[in-house]
């Protein structure tokens, strides 16, 4: 729902109306479209009674014909000479043909047969088929007479309904005579009315009367035998019989449906009502234009699309309105807020509102006027602060390059300090090995010569010349030591990599840890105080690995890149915490930073407890302009 608490307040009021109206408007739609299908059910009912009231008119034209029969039962009962009943025949056809009452059949020919079912007359003669008694059940409604509906498909008898066989009995329900009445259809190309409608203006729809239909009669093998206004001709089976046996329609079975044209088809859709007739073998088939049967549902769900389109715009744009007429402030007022949270208090604010919207607007606007006044103090105080701070920046800007000058003074004194001490140690370790170390030589070599000269070993001297001897030794030892410590002849005759073998020979191996040396320089000979630098920051890695670390291996390796050399030491030893304030590190670890430092490298340190210790120095090749040199 994030995307939802990020709409605007208006859009957020129209979304809420939204869905109030278009739920109300889906509940309007269901009973409306609920009512629409009611008034299709009705006209659905009412094309059906229509039907079922054609039906009925039809059978009543066909129990006149009956009827016309029955009025000469009595004659034909006494009937005593051919000639009597042929005038009987004559009188018959007369009526039952030009009686202009029947609506939809009339009769064409007029036959009588006697008990053996021969024929006795025929008016007119020929008949135009052939007359024949057939066997049947007569229908109810026909007053024992049966309706047999033409079988006949030739052009010249396209018109022919069927045959009408009424019998004529006499007291003991014996049939004395049958007359068998030849029908034709009252086929018509107009529209078909129910009377007594009539199509009248009021009742036209498009153009068309709502009174108005198609009319077809279906024998049992779906030919046309009679139409009103329908496209099949008499005769012709009708397209709609193949519907009707795709509905599973039974010939007992009234329905209503509505035919709309396939894919290829170019009929109008049309609503066919199918009503039985119950005085013979026939289907009533009433069909009438989907745009007039369905006129009021279609016009009723036009409307009601139309309104409820033309009702949601509407109220749509009237909260729409509404809403702007109250959000409009509330956006005045959001985006001055917006402006004050960003400091900018210039800008008045202006609503023109009596409601809630105009006192917030005027509390913001004391709210504003308070926040510039206290801004323009507060700006002032700034300003005020910042010419102080100015001043204290351009003091501590001396104090500062004061500083600076004098560390490197203390740099350029530091490394005259070390250059003299060096120096000193050079001189002092030259005068011990030249003088005194002569000295013990010499010394030692009398003591062999004493112990050489022999004596009385019972006297004791020999064994004091052997104590002379070994003191003398030690004491050349430590003095061999005390030279290589203070500056080692081989750094300067031999180089770098040979003295350092020399101290970590006389240290390390003494103190039993194995050490292994890596040389990778490619110069046989560095710059002497780029030598210095490293014999004394690896001497001093040498003294830490003997005294503090428990290390039974050490490994020096030195190599060169194109400017730099890179120096490490490494032992296996118990390693330490290191401290990151260098003001609590040893002495030798502050000596070695220093020196590495006043050459213009760096020294790293990587230790902890139980992993060793590693100590790294990266120094330049070249010295830095300007770095002091000390040897």
């Amino acid at each position: 729902m994030g995307w939802f608490r990020r709409l605007g307040l208006q859009r957020r009021i129209m979304l809420y109306v939204g869905l109030g109206l278009a739920t109300m408007f889906v509940v309007g739609a269901y009973l409306g479209l609920l009512s629409i299908r009611q008034a299709t059910e009705l006209v659905y009912q009412e094309r059906l009674g229509t039907a079922s009231t054609t039906a009925a008119i039809l059978e009543h034209n066909l129990r006149e014909l009956v009827h016309q029969v029955e009025a000469v039962q009595n004659r034909l009962l006494r009937v005593d000479s051919p000639e009597e009943l042929e005038q009987i025949g004559r009188d018959l056809f007369g009526q039952v043909s030009a009686d202009t009452s029947f609506p939809f059949v009339r009769a064409q020919g007029v036959s009588l047969l006697d008990r053996e079912g021969r024929v006795r007359l025929v008016i007119p003669s020929p008949a135009g088929v052939a007359v024949e008694i057939e066997a049947g059940e007569p229908w109810k409604g026909l007053e024992g007479a049966l309706l047999l509906p033409a079988r006949a498909s030739s052009p010249s008898e396209s018109n022919v309904f069927g045959t009408l066989q009424v019998p004529v009995t006499d007291g003991e329900d014996e049939i004395r005579w049958t007359a068998v009445l030849t029908l034709v259809g009252l086929n018509r190309d107009e529209p078909y009315f129910l009377p007594p409608s009539r199509a009248r203006e009021g009742d036209l729809i498009g153009g068309k009367s709502s009174d108005a239909y198609n009319l077809e009669v279906l024998g049992p093998d779906g030919r046309v035998l009679l139409t009103r206004g329908g496209k099949t001709p008499a005769g012709k089976v009708s397209p709609h019989w193949t519907i009707l046996g795709q509905h599973a329609w039974e010939p007992s079975s009234s329905f209503v449906f509505l035919h709309k044209p396939q894919k290829g088809q170019t009929f109008p859709a049309h609503m066919v009502a199918v009503v039985p007739l119950s005085s013979g073998p026939l289907t009533i088939l009433l069909q009438q234009g989907e745009d007039v049967a369905l006129a009021l549902p279609l016009r009723l769900r036009q409307r009601l699309i139309l309104f409820s389109s033309l009702g949601f715009l509407a109220t749509m744009v009237v909260a729409w309105i509404t809403t702007r007429h109250v959000v409009k402030p509330t956006e005045r007022l959001t985006v001055a807020a917006r402006h004050i949270a960003e400091g900018k208090v210039e800008t008045p604010i202006r609503v023109a509102a009596q409601d809630e919207i105009g006192t917030l607007a005027e509390s913001l606007e004391i709210m504003r006027r308070r926040l510039q006044a206290w801004g323009s103090e507060l700006e002032k105080q700034v300003q005020e602060r910042t010419a102080e701070l100015q001043e204290r920046n351009r003091e501590l800007r001396m104090l500062y390059e004061t500083l600076q000058h004098k560390e490197e003074q203390l740099h350029t004194l530091l490394g005259k300090v070390l250059g003299a001490q060096e120096e000193e140690r050079r001189r002092v370790s030259r005068e011990l090995h030249d003088g005194i170390g002569q000295a013990l030589s010499a010394l030692t070599l009398g003591l062999e010569s004493l112990e050489q000269a022999g004596g009385d070993p019972r006297d004791g001297l020999q064994e004091d010349v052997e104590r002379l001897k070994g003191l003398a030794r030690e004491t050349l030892s430590d003095l061999r030591r005390l030279t290589v410590a203070l500056r080692p002849a081989a750094l300067d005759d031999l180089g770098l990599v040979p003295a350092i073998r020399r101290y970590a020979e006389l240290y390390l191996g003494d103190a039993g840890v194995a050490f292994q040396i890596q040389d990778e320089l490619v110069s046989s000979r560095l710059d002497l105080t780029v030598e210095t630098v490293i014999y004394r920051v690896v001497q001093e890695a040498i003294n830490n690995v003997v005294r503090h670390s428990g290390a039974t291996q050490a490994t020096i390796n030195l190599q060169a890149t194109d400017d730099m050399i890179l120096v490490s030491v490494a032992d296996n030893g118990r390693g330490f915490q290191p401290s990151f304030d260098f003001s609590t590190e040893g002495v030798g670890l502050q000596g070695m930073r220093e020196r590495a430092s006043l050459a213009g490298g760096r020294l790293t340190l990587d230790t902890g407890p139980g992993r060793g210790t590693a100590i790294r120095l990266e120094i330049p090749i070249t010295r830095r302009p300007g770095s002091p040199s000390y040897v």
